[in-house]
């Protein structure tokens, strides 16, 4: 089952989510963990803070998935748009349908469930 905890730069699990490694083959198109952990909170969209949520499938982490979740835009009919930066799975869980799962859970699931986790 995945598991979308938040995720700071002083959380407890940081050394974990750096140390999580990229597949060499995705190393040309997605950050470090620390790069997108650095970039999420030194930087806004719409003027607002973007997030980053750990990936946990049985109470591992496998992977870190940055986001920003709009609601009620105005440029977008009040509809909630979400921004999905690159996001993570480690090498050695990638290709189990983690990212997908990940995906839909954070775009299904209301983000008030998310509180602050």
């Amino acid at each position: 089952m995945i598991e979308l905890k938040k995720i700071t730069l002083l959380s407890d699990n940081m050394k974990e989510c750096i140390a999580l490694d990229i597949a060499p083959e995705k190393k040309d198109s997605v950050y470090s963990n620390a790069f997108m952990l650095a970039w999420a909170y030194t930087n806004t969209v719409w003027n607002k803070q973007m997030e980053c949520r750990a990936i946990y499938v049985s109470s591992k982490m496998v992977g870190l998935i940055r986001y920003h979740r709009y609601v009620d835009s105005p440029n977008y009919n009040s509809e909630t748009i979400y921004y999905i930066g690159p996001f993570m799975v480690d090498k050695n869980h990638s290709d189990n349908g983690y990212e997908e799962a990940a995906l839909k859970q954070l775009v299904v699931r209301p983000c008030r469930q998310f509180g602050n986790q």
